[in-house]
């Protein structure tokens, strides 16, 4: 057996004693409460010596559970076709879903090339955006930082913001951060402040009117130009008066 280089484990004394109480029925939270360490400790050492048990009352469906998390659907859906709470779907899946980053890379490339946000495709399989972003950044081959992800949506999001939209409005409708609409249009677009005078309020009332007579509601054209909806109401109010 190759001895592994550098600093011995901490705890590498206590792994066959851990493995034997967790073979003899103890769990992970027990053995890691008796011995006053943390559970990803006790898992770490013992989870290339044991197979892990599932003590939750799903365990047959968890594996079918993950598969279906896997295949992009959402919690909700499956607990429904199980006819179970969401969080008992949550709860299980979040603890045993493995995900292999090369196995599933294809298939967050699919889901990307289909117009799903980085931020869409981790939500969906429970990982941090991050891992998303480097996945995908290898798979095609390129750095992650100059990956044009957002390629498709520059144009819609540079003409809604000089419709007036707000950056925060863009970024809710296309699933991704108000950092990452600015980032990618700030060299295309230009930044206007806030509206807060009543110069910048008037030039958009008329727009403000059309859109209340397309069936918009005074709530959701406040969001799409950051004010308030009380500001809405009071000048499409005067407007007509």
């Amino acid at each position: 057996m190759k001895r592994s280089k550098g600093k011995p484990k901490k705890y590498m004394h206590l792994k066959p004693t851990w493995v034997s109480l967790y073979e003899a029925g103890n769990s992970i939270s027990s053995i890691a409460k008796q011995y006053n360490v943390q559970i990803e400790t006790v898992s770490k050492y013992i989870s290339d010596e044991v197979t892990f048990v599932s003590k939750s009352p799903y365990r047959q469906l968890i594996p079918k559970w993950v598969e279906e998390r896997k295949q992009g659907n959402s919690f909700a859906e499956i607990a429904r076709r199980y006819n179970v709470s969401e969080y008992a779907v949550k709860s299980n899946v979040k603890k045993y879903m493995k995900i292999d980053i090369q196995d599933i890379t294809p298939t967050w490339r699919r889901l990307s090339k289909k117009g799903y946000s980085i931020k869409r495709i981790a939500n969906a399989y429970n990982v941090h955006s991050s891992v998303v972003r480097k996945a995908l950044g290898i798979e095609l081959n390129v750095s992650s930082n100059s990956l044009k992800l957002y390629a498709p949506y520059i144009e819609q999001w540079v003409n809604l913001y000089n419709e007036g939209c707000s950056y925060d409005y863009i970024a809710k409708k296309y699933d991704v951060s108000p950092n990452t609409v600015y980032m990618n249009i700030r060299e295309r677009v230009k930044a206007r402040r806030k509206l807060t005078s009543s110069h910048d309020i008037n030039q958009w009332v008329e727009t403000w009117k059309e859109l209340k007579d397309k069936g918009l509601s005074v709530k959701t054209i406040a969001e799409m130009y950051d004010v308030s909806p009380g500001t809405i109401y009071r000048r499409l109010k005067k407007h007509t008066d």
